[in-house]
């Protein structure tokens, strides 16, 4: 198969399952939300399936292990290092961060490099390895941009700094521990582009919209937002979260808020924003992408 990512067998998979995924996601058509912008079906994204499907199934082995060995799994930074700390989570990262970008261009957010200034704000980390990703991507989608990180969690923002203090001294980088519901510290209309993974489920529906409308305050006119959710809309989706929210409350001790596609919908519309949803790599996990308007 002779790709990058695929030049090794993963140890978790039978290689009958292996060929068979290499048959049924070859050429396989990239599909997006109807009436939201298209993008073009890519091979590459099809034959990396595989490779996320694993890294889930590496991270539930892993949470087992864990399970049964008794380790210290007292805070999310340290239970998050599970997928974190795999392998494939870089790259998982740097390809939603490029389609991200994608989705937004489609949406008609023009040129980012032709705007004076460029703020970004990562809603939520899970420790040094995403921060790492994320500070990369954006200084080179704008080498001048200032970037701030925020988490409600100690040793997630202790971890970012520290990498900050060691890889990105020069740049113009701001970690705050603060409650995205609260972000009294960000002006009105000063954010070109926030960016969070998996995070909702840890709001309910009224706490989202105050999520939403908090974003919306502090989005420039042509700012946007992109995020990937786990949404319950047929039954597997709902089995995958139902999974997944089962997991949460023994392991992290917490119980996941599920929301539903339509849920979202009305949300956008409501706080009039223009959006596109596609495929992530991961199978059942969306990718989206808001645009203030």
């Amino acid at each position: 198969m002779g790709r990058s990512l695929l030049n090794r067998r993963h140890p978790f998979v039978d290689s009958r399952v292996w060929v068979l995924f290499e048959i049924s996601t070859r050429n396989t058509p990239y599909p997006s939300d109807k009436g939201t912008a298209s993008l073009k079906s890519t091979n590459r994204l099809g034959e990396l399936w595989i490779d996320y499907i694993t890294l889930g199934w590496f991270a539930i082995i892993n949470l087992l292990k864990q399970s049964i060995t008794g380790l210290d799994m007292k805070d999310f930074y340290k239970k998050f290092q599970i997928v974190s700390k795999f392998p494939l989570w870089p790259s998982y990262l740097r390809q939603v961060y490029k389609k991200a970008i994608v989705d937004a261009l489609a949406l008609g957010i023009g040129s980012l490099q032709n705007r004076a200034s460029f703020t970004c704000l990562l809603c939520g980390v899970s420790g040094e390895i995403t921060a790492n990703e994320f500070i990369k991507f954006a200084l080179k989608l704008h080498p001048k941009c200032k970037i701030m990180v925020i988490d409600l969690g100690e040793p997630q923002v202790n971890s970012v700094k520290q990498l900050v203090a060691e890889k990105f001294s020069e740049a113009d980088i701001e970690i705050r521990r603060a409650n995205a519901l609260n972000l009294d510290f960000i002006q009105n209309n000063s954010i070109d582009w926030i960016d969070t993974d998996g995070f909702f489920s840890f709001f309910d529906k009224d706490q989202l919209v105050a999520l939403f409308k908090e974003w919306k305050r502090i989005l420039r006119k042509d700012g946007f937002i992109t995020f990937r959710e786990l949404t319950s809309d047929n039954v597997l989706s709902i089995s995958a979260n139902k999974f997944r929210d089962r997991v949460s409350r023994v392991y992290i001790n917490t119980k996941l808020h599920l929301h539903t596609f339509e849920e979202l919908k009305k949300d956008f519309a409501t706080l009039q924003f223009k959006y596109a949803r596609h495929h992530s790599p991961i199978p059942f996990l969306e990718r989206y992408c808001l645009l203030n308007e």
